[in-house]
């Protein structure tokens, strides 16, 4: 059955769960620190959640985490890739995902699922 106009409207402004945070944590690479960076976040923030978890996955959520946290209001799908947009290096599947939570799809592709 298609998305209703109502459907997409709260999809793509509504808050994301800390599950979608994750989804996202999982697609970005080595470049997640500037991510950091492009969503205001300072470098003593991104140092301090190196040093406080040793699991790759688990930084980058903390820092998007910490990301939502400090901007409640605007921690959206929408709002997340509008403050990436200008990072050249953010992954295609970043990107798509995103978009797909905007859009009310909020399925994982299956390697990612199964990893």
């Amino acid at each position: 059955m298609p998305k209703s106009d109502d459907t997409l409207e709260t999809n793509r402004f509504q808050a994301l769960t800390g599950k979608q945070l994750l989804q996202v944590a999982e697609t970005l690479g080595q470049e997640w620190g500037r991510v950091g960076i492009y969503l205001d976040l300072s470098t003593t923030d991104l140092d301090d959640i190196k040093a406080g978890e040793a699991d790759v996955t688990m930084q980058k959520l903390k820092m998007l985490v910490l990301w939502k946290r400090r901007t409640p209001s605007e921690a959206t799908a929408q709002d997340l890739l509008r403050g990436l947009e200008d990072l050249k290096d953010l992954p295609v599947e970043t990107r798509q995902l995103l978009r797909d939570m905007m859009n009310g799809s909020l399925t994982l592709p299956d390697h990612k699922a199964n990893a």
